[in-house]
């Protein structure tokens, strides 16, 4: 009788068979600026049956000594079998033409920003607004998305993840010591001036946030900010209304819109668009009045200015050493998909009632350009 680990095995090896059939089916069906991404996930899904295979065939395999070992590894390719089906394989066999035209507009975001890797396949099957498997290369839409411009701003900020999460080295652990600076610092001082307890736990709980999942997405705000500038600021206005909470609350997955509209006008400055950054800003103030809401205890401690600024300047940095392209208003010719969605967003302030039409025939000048 086999051992468990070894049914564990055989079943994920089945999986892992029946997903390299359905990938290999799918060849000749997809479009043909998504099959080097079918192509690559194939790769993905031969490596880890590879893998399996080897794990079966090892005669130390029923070893109990090693059999944890056996183990950590069985659950890496596992997890990696189930997030190939649950993520490439649900789009691919599902890629439809909205799917098709939000993939193409992100490809060119990538062209003309100057993003060093290839563009991730696009889907609008997503109930979560936009959001990324930052390691398979997916990026999620509202099914409408495809169809509209206002919220195209959120797709740059889709792309910063993953520029974070491949380039890990150069971008996430380095500003990882920034924000461990600042609170080991603050700790030390909180100490020395006898802070209620409640405040130094306080502090400690800001500091897993900013470690957990904060960071990345402080960061992901700053490189959108940085590749297609103002656009950002005002679509962050629109997100926050549409999705948000309180605008001072964060949770443990997100940091509170409030600092992230911070962030975004610290980057505007940066880039030298200072006056959309007071704009974006005065509607930002305006949104708080209407909200009635204010800022919780402890907020500063929670999104210091002072770090948020060293992290601006951080990632400022990294995207010129990157070679990524800061949005210029003069080079339309250039970043069509940048300069298009900031005009939609300059028109829609100007004419909001009458925006449809306008983002209608934009939409298909854009895509003329971009298929």
């Amino acid at each position: 009788m086999a051992s468990l680990l070894a049914e564990l095995l055989h079943d994920t090896s089945r999986r892992g068979d029946e997903i390299a059939a359905e990938l290999n089916n799918l060849q000749e069906k997809v479009p043909a600026e998504i099959e080097a991404y079918r192509h690559r996930m194939l790769q993905m899904v031969e490596q880890a049956r590879r893998l399996i295979a080897s794990m079966l065939a090892d005669p130390d395999l029923e070893d109990p000594l090693y059999a944890s070992n056996y183990f950590r590894h069985y659950k890496h390719v596992a997890r990696l079998i189930q997030e190939l089906e649950n993520l490439p394989l649900l789009v691919l066999r599902r890629f439809s033409e909205p799917d098709r035209t939000i993939t193409v507009v992100v490809a060119a975001i990538c062209h003309e920003a100057k993003i060093p890797f290839s563009p991730p396949v696009c889907s609008s099957i997503s109930s979560q607004y936009y959001w990324t498997a930052a390691g398979m290369d997916v990026v999620f839409a509202p099914c409408l998305e495809p169809d509209h411009l206002l919220g195209l701003p959120d797709a740059y900020h889709e792309l910063g993840h993953i520029l974070l999460f491949r380039n890990e080295k150069l971008l996430v652990h380095p500003a990882l010591t920034i924000v461990d600076a600042w609170y080991d610092k603050t700790l030390i001082q909180s100490k020395k001036l006898n802070w209620p307890e409640a405040s130094r736990q306080e502090l400690e709980r800001f500091q897993r946030c900013w470690r957990l999942s904060w960071l990345l997405e402080f960061g992901s705000d700053l490189i959108a900010t940085y590749m297609v500038g103002p656009a950002f600021g005002w679509c962050n206005i629109r997100t926050s209304t549409n999705l948000g909470g309180g605008l001072f609350l964060g949770s443990e997955s997100h940091p509170a819109d409030s600092a992230r509209a911070v962030a975004i006008k610290l980057m505007l400055d940066r880039i030298s668009f200072g006056n959309d950054g007071a704009e974006i800003t005065e509607r930002w103030s305006q949104l708080v009045q209407l909200s009635g809401e204010s800022r919780p205890q402890r907020y500063e401690l929670a999104y210091p200015e002072e770090l948020l600024t060293e992290l601006t300047e951080f990632i400022h940095s990294k995207c010129q050493a990157l070679g990524l392209r800061k949005y210029d208003p003069k080079a339309k010719e250039d970043t069509p998909v940048a300069a298009t969605v900031n005009d939609a967003w300059r028109e829609f302030r100007v004419n909001p009632g009458k925006f449809g039409e306008y983002e209608r025939s934009c939409l298909k000048a854009l895509l003329a350009l971009v298929r």
